[in-house]
């Protein structure tokens, strides 16, 4: 099976071509095509967030064995550093009662805006 995503430049018709693809690259690079189908960035989102999901759980095994490794010491090994931090918890305003009746808003920083994308089940009518 090709990859669609090397550097080897392909033509928009084999892209929107109806097959699996998987993406192997360190980055996808669209300037490579006039413009792709949803259907072709669509699957590569997908495909992406399913090699993260697996990297993600390799990553945490990883770290359960290295932090087993290590024994509960730090170390500092092969340009690796194991280190134990504290982290300082966040404060639950609700429960401070001088602030019960204090509007906070005034407080507040300017609200940013972002765009998230997300997979869901397409279901077929037929």
């Amino acid at each position: 099976m090709q990859d669609y995503f090397t550097d080897e430049r392909v033509s928009v018709k084999e892209i929107t071509a109806p097959r699996k693809i998987t993406t192997t690259v360190r980055e996808l690079d669209l300037s490579l095509f006039k413009r792709p189908s949803w259907r072709v960035l669509a699957e590569s989102w997908s495909d992406i967030q399913e090699e993260e999901k697996l990297l993600k759980s390799r990553k945490e095994k990883l770290k359960t064995e290295i932090m087993n490794y290590a024994g509960g010491q730090e170390v500092c090994e092969e340009g690796m550093v194991v280190r134990k931090k504290t982290r300082k918890g966040s404060v639950d305003y609700s429960q401070v009662p001088e602030l019960a009746d204090v509007n906070l808003d005034p407080y507040r920083r300017q609200a940013s805006e972002f765009w998230t994308i997300e997979s869901v089940e397409v279901k077929n009518e037929n």
